[in-house]
């Protein structure tokens, strides 16, 4: 007889030889592979329902999120300035009767806008490259000029000018501190100029190596941080009377312009735009 090297699986209990059958060992390898099948579309439908969870998991995060997060942006309205052109620079809200002002640098302007209706009540048009806008005392309204290095001090309720500070050349940056009164502003090729809001005088002028650019006051501290481009460092003076405490350099950076200040947890933010970070 022929060889069968299966028989010896195929024996019984007692050590009998069963009957070989090709037909049921096919039948058999069918059902073994039915069952595998079916194992395998099992772990798919399962793989696909865990997906399909996940993925409605993360949207559900993500519609919630959008709905809660306070920082989400959304636009409100578009407001036309049909008398400005070219470049816009620095803003000022006021809160009480709800304007702001922009400064429309290359019109020479200063532009009203009522924001409960969002539309421009009034152009101002007696300014020389206007940089900077802020309220002071919610009474006054400071604009630096870049083309005359004047400031200009107005008044919030009809803007009319009350008064004018000159310097060198290119009045820019400012900053306000609102526990002492105390106006700063950048000016010309690298100076600080210290202006007391209640008479207009200014107390010190602070020379740099280099035009100023962002500044911020510590409220509850001593101190004023300057950033100096041109000289790639940060100037730290006595808000008080001007002198200088420290200069920080920048390492590693050039075109240090913006500044943002965290007092309740000391962190003095800066951003360069060579590297950009």
């Amino acid at each position: 007889p022929k060889y069968d090297p299966g028989a010896r699986a195929r024996q019984g209990t007692g050590g009998q030889l069963l009957p070989f059958d090709p037909e049921a060992v096919s039948n058999g390898e069918r059902g073994a592979r039915s069952l595998q099948r079916r194992s395998r579309n099992r772990r798919y439908l399962l793989a696909a329902v865990a997906l399909s969870f996940l993925l409605g998991v993360l949207l559900i995060i993500q519609v919630t999120s959008s709905e809660t997060n306070p920082c989400s942006l959304i636009e409100a309205a578009v407001i036309p300035l049909p008398h400005a052109v070219g470049r816009i620079d620095h803003m000022a809200f006021n809160p009480l009767p709800k304007l702001l002002v922009i400064a429309a640098r290359n019109n020479n302007s200063l532009a009203i806008v009522n924001t409960s209706s969002m539309l421009l009540v009034k152009t101002l048009n007696r300014f020389s490259l206007p940089q900077w806008a802020a309220f002071v005392n919610r009474d006054h309204v400071v604009v630096t000029n870049g083309g005359n290095g004047t400031v200009s001090v107005l008044n919030s309720s009809d803007f009319s000018t009350l008064t004018s500070i000159h310097f060198s050349a290119d009045a820019d940056n400012l900053a306000v501190d609102s526990t002492t009164s105390m106006l700063y502003v950048g000016y010309g090729t690298g100076g600080v100029a210290m202006i007391n809001t209640t008479d207009w005088k200014v107390t010190e002028q602070i020379p740099l190596l280099g035009h100023p650019e962002a500044m911020r006051v510590e409220e509850n501290g001593s101190r004023l941080f300057v950033n100096v481009p041109a000289g790639d460092y940060i100037a730290v003076l006595n808000k008080t009377n001007g002198n200088l405490i420290a200069n920080w350099p920048v390492a590693n950076a050039t075109g240090v312009y913006p500044m943002a200040l965290d007092e309740g947890h000391h962190i003095l933010f800066v951003a360069s735009r060579q590297p950009s970070r």
